[in-house]
């Protein structure tokens, strides 16, 4: 089993690792591995291959892998990661330290090579005032408090590009950089999308060049300190991609696996007054991304009003 480190920070650029495939085998107390020297808040990834006999057990590795990484802080916070499928039989833990100093991970799920095996790491500190999250009711701060103790405040202010996924890349990158200059700090913009570029071509089959082309979007827009704001699908389009609740929860994983660890924040759908029992929906994806995202980013909604009746929904 091979597996690899692609180094991704969101603000300054990180470490490129390769580990050879011996030492893998050296799990528990695996040294020298993936992740070292990553900053804190930056993404680094495990990349595991599956070997032909598991290739041979999950032919649909997208419906039926399951694998989840709990990494333990050197403060002892557990975080639970999932992985996502990446083409062939390659799957991805995408994963940000939330802080410097001495990780330790255990691998779990249904494939039996993987399942149990643990490894370790050391983070680099960083200036990162942390991910986005909630003060209170009426305002935002990050994660990481100031030197003397104190919230640090985040003050909101978002633009809304609805196909920024899906724009050529010169296209994409002049709005990016005209947003940044006017100092936008959140993009808004739909995840799914229609037609041939569509992020989903039915409820399993995954586009993955085009969840390629957003992993570099969202590295890009969080590099020049602007949160993507991710609308996971247009009104109506959730229910109708994905009928079943099991291909709604794949779905979900699969998103939370590949952004979680990005500046990011989950918006449901466009707006949820049109969607058919819209608040049911959105409550049913504010629980798995409750479950799932271990960095509990913000949740919430697009409306042609306001999102607060879904407030008590999660």
């Amino acid at each position: 089993m091979a597996i690899r480190l692609v180094g991704q920070a969101s603000w300054p650029v990180v470490l490129v690792l390769l580990v050879p495939l011996g030492l893998w085998g050296q799990a528990p107390g695996l040294n020298n591995t993936p992740c070292n020297n990553t900053p804190a808040y930056s993404p680094c990834e495990l990349v595991f291959e599956l070997s032909d006999a598991d290739r041979a057990l999950h032919p649909d590795p997208y419906k039926t892998v399951e694998l989840r990484v709990e990494f333990r802080s050197p403060r002892h916070h557990t975080y639970a990661m999932p992985g996502y499928w990446d083409g062939g039989g390659r799957i991805v833990v995408r994963f940000s330290p939330t802080e410097g100093g001495s990780w330790d991970y255990r691998l779990a799920g249904n494939v039996a090579a993987w399942d149990g095996k643990t490894g370790s790491f050391t983070a680099a500190s960083s200036e990162s005032p942390g991910f986005l999250r909630a003060a209170n009711v009426h305002h935002w701060a990050y994660t990481e408090k100031n030197a003397a103790g104190l919230d640090q405040a985040h003050l909101w202010m978002g633009a809304t590009e609805m196909r920024f996924a899906f724009l050529d890349d010169a296209g994409f990158r002049a709005i990016a950089d005209a947003r940044a200059a006017q100092k936008f700090n959140h993009l808004r913009g739909l995840l799914l999308g229609t037609g041939p570029d569509a992020a989903f071509q039915s409820a399993d089959s995954p586009n993955l060049a085009q969840f390629q082309r957003l992993d570099q979007r969202v590295r890009y827009l969080n590099e020049k300190g602007i949160t993507a704001d991710l609308i996971l699908g247009g009104d109506s389009q959730l229910a109708k991609v994905f009928p079943t609740w099991e291909q709604r929860r794949r779905f979900i994983r699969y998103v939370v696996a590949r952004y979680a660890a990005m500046h990011v924040t989950w918006q449901g759908v466009e707006h949820f007054e049109d969607v058919p029992d819209g608040r049911a929906l959105l409550k049913e994806i504010g629980a798995l991304l409750k479950q799932l995202d271990p960095f509990q980013h913000p949740r919430g909604a697009g409306a042609h009003v306001t999102s607060a009746p879904l407030l008590d929904d999660g």
